[in-house]
């Protein structure tokens, strides 16, 4: 079955899938990981001291990890199977039939 592909010749096929993948490796991932050690560590903090300010801030954080790493760590996963799909279509379906 032949599938359509797109040709991004001005930019390069591989930047395409490149550029979406290290947002995706750096909010999924670096975010996700790095605050949420940050997140810990206040919540350790604020319990030893007694410290509600401290507290509140951790849960402010947690809440924007969760928001940001849900959203766009998602829709840039999704990104680039999409891209790779597009750019790809015969290498990605071989794969997945595989």
């Amino acid at each position: 079955m032949n599938f359509p592909s797109v040709d991004y010749s001005w930019l390069g096929n591989g930047t395409v899938i490149a550029m979406i993948a290290i947002v995706h490796v750096i909010i999924s991932h670096g975010v996700a990981i790095g605050t949420s050690v940050l997140t810990v560590s206040l919540e350790h903090r604020a319990f030893k001291t007694n410290n509600q300010k401290l507290d509140g801030l951790a849960k402010n954080i947690a809440k924007w990890i969760l928001i940001i790493t849900t959203t766009v760590g998602a829709m840039t996963g999704v990104g680039i199977w999409f891209s790779t799909t597009v750019i790809q279509p015969d290498s990605i379906g071989s794969l997945l039939r595989i």
